[in-house]
This record gives C-alpha cells, structure tokens and sequence, in this order.
C-alpha cells in the first residue's frame, strides 16, 4: 500500500465513522439538530488552528475527516435530510 493509499483508506474509515455516529446521536437525541452541529465544528475549527506543536500525519487526517462528515451532515441537516 502506497504512503497515499493508507491517508485515504483512513481519511474514508474517520469519515464513514463520524457520520454514522452523527446519525445514530441524531437518531438518540431528537434535540441534536444544526446549531448542536455548529458548536462541535466551532470546537474542531479552533482545534485544528491550534496545530502549533504538530499532530502528525494520522492526527490532522482523523481531524480533517471529522471536520468535513460534520459540515456534511449539518448540510444534511439544513435540508431536512438527516
């Protein structure tokens, strides 16, 4: 497996991941709706600006997967989709 392979195949596992989980809190609490969203990726953009010591590869792809399948999903939510 090439160095790009394995950033992907991590890159998708986080990503499949986050969303699923997404879901089923969605799915748990009836009150986890898009301003909920918005705070957790508020805390995930301050996390990933604060990358001053470095995280390392494995770290900044779970960090930039987990940030897309909530931006996702908050679209998703948006539109009455999730």
């Amino acid at each position: 497996m090439s160095s790009i392979d394995w950033r992907e195949a991590k890159y998708d596992e986080t990503y499949e991941a986050v969303l699923k989980g997404l879901a089923r809190r969605r799915e748990l609490e009836g009150d986890f709706g898009p301003e909920a969203v918005r705070g957790v990726l508020r805390h995930l953009y301050e996390q990933d600006g604060q990358d001053w010591a470095g995280r390392g590869d494995v770290a900044n792809i779970d960090l930039a997967a987990t940030i897309e399948a909530h931006e996702h999903f908050l679209a998703l939510l948006e539109k009455g989709e999730a």
